[in-house]
């Protein structure tokens, strides 16, 4: 199967999984190298606090390609140069070269463990703070991914240095590292999170435990206030109506576009007949299809692909498609549909 690089670009910016599909049986794969040396450079997720980034997706891609080198090569050096401190492109090339050094290669870690000892080193001396802390953010974010490849010994490592942090800086504690924290306790278990830190004897990690302690008695007490206030009756939710004609005339006349604001343009369409129809609209099927082949919303594909799903509209190819999809929401639910 080969499509124009063209053809090829849109559908990998949408994270659609007809780009596996393509590499899969392409007779040339190198006309589409530059096109994965993009995500390489950049996240293209429309919305990545809801979809994630898209590195998973990336790095499946790359490995239709015999060297790999240059994809990693690509990463590490936008990785280093990366200035955008509000941006998805941090957590996307983290995500991804993270996913290279649990392979084994040795310039993603690096790269990983030389970003990881700057943003230490940063947080050590900060004395001046925004309403976002970017670099705390990201330091808790690569020092997770750190121990995807580095494990216990890793934690070990991390929690030393936040313990070191707390103790030079006084504007952080515990609280700034909780997400660290949680992601150590999904990847490695916490059972053995409690075990390693019950047993170090590293002054630092012990100043570490220490904090997360409090912290963990603060949450505790917040969750019983919010429990009280959810008990509480909330008014009803105002009723949408949807103008579905005008909502059609709107997905098939403008263009997928990162620039759509959440209500108005192609992703407005979308996400307006996805609700209408699971609303009882008459939204027709060929509706849905279109959204599944060009939004750029990964949220949005799976919603239009759960309906189809219901409708009995998904082909064989789609459903191949779909388990290579860059949304696991959407690999997950095609399951039921590769049985």
């Amino acid at each position: 199967m080969m499509i124009s690089t063209e053809k090829f670009s849109d559908l990998f910016h949408c994270g659609h999984g007809r780009c596996a599909v393509i590499l899969e049986n392409a007779a040339d794969v190198s006309i589409y190298r530059a096109t994965v040396l993009e995500g390489c450079r950049r996240n293209f997720a429309y919305d990545a606090q809801c979809e994630g980034t898209r590195a998973r997706y990336v790095y499946r891609l790359t490995k239709f390609f015999d060297d790999r080198s240059v994809f990693v090569e690509e990463a590490c050096g936008a990785f280093d140069k990366i200035e955008d401190r509000w941006g998805w492109e941090f957590y996307h090339l983290c995500d991804l070269l993270a996913l290279f050094a649990c392979e084994g290669i040795r310039t993603a870690a690096d790269a990983l463990l030389k970003k990881y000892g700057e943003l230490r080193d940063i947080l050590i001396l900060k004395n001046e703070f925004t309403m976002i802390d970017s670099d705390r953010e990201h330091f808790n974010h690569i020092a997770a991914k750190i121990l995807e490849f580095c494990g216990i010994e890793g934690f070990s490592a991390v929690t030393a240095d936040i313990g070191k942090i707390i103790s030079k800086n006084p504007h952080y504690d515990g609280d700034d590292f909780d997400a660290f924290e949680f992601n150590a306790k999904q990847f490695l278990g916490e059972e053995t999170v409690e075990l390693v830190l019950e047993d170090s004897r590293n002054e630092m990690t012990l100043l570490y435990r220490e904090s997360m302690k409090k912290t963990h008695e603060k949450y505790r007490a917040a969750a019983e206030v919010m429990k009280a206030q959810s008990s509480r009756r909330r008014p009803p939710e105002k009723e949408d109506v949807f103008d579905v004609p005008a909502l059609l005339e709107t997905l098939n006349a403008a263009s997928a576009c990162y620039d759509d604001g959440y209500g108005s343009g192609h992703h407005g369409a979308c996400s307006d007949l996805i609700r209408a129809r699971e609303k009882g609209y008459d939204v027709p099927d060929e509706a849905l299809l279109r959204i599944y082949e060009t939004t750029l919303c990964s949220c949005c594909r799976y919603e239009a692909v759960k309906l189809l799903g219901e409708a009995g509209r998904l082909t064989c190819d789609m459903i191949k498609e779909c388990g290579n999809d860059c949304y696991e929401h959407t690999r997950n639910l095609i399951k039921e549909y590769e049985k």
